[in-house]
């Protein structure tokens, strides 16, 4: 499992047409994804539960992904939705 808190470095909120770009790049891992931002914790392969989190730029959130492909997840993830990772937990 890995977990990496990032700040959202966005031009802007996030919109529905973001939230499936996104959606996009990771549906080809295998692995689960959550994303928890304040007391929310959704399946980032989820259109809904990420529009639903109504994601800002600034906001930290966590993305935890458990899987085979959980490494190379984690970097597209940090890289789409920030530049550089505040913390990384092993």
């Amino acid at each position: 499992m890995v977990t990496r808190t990032i700040s959202l470095q966005l031009e802007e909120d996030i919109s529905t047409n973001m939230a499936a770009a996104f959606i996009r790049q990771i549906s080809v891992f295998k692995s689960t994804i959550r994303l928890i931002a304040g007391n929310q914790s959704v399946n980032a392969k989820s259109l809904l539960g990420i529009v639903s989190c109504g994601l800002h730029k600034g906001q930290q959130v966590e993305i935890t992904i458990d899987g085979p492909d959980e490494a190379e997840a984690v970097d597209t993830l940090s890289q789409f939705l920030s530049p550089t990772p505040l913390t990384v937990t092993p």
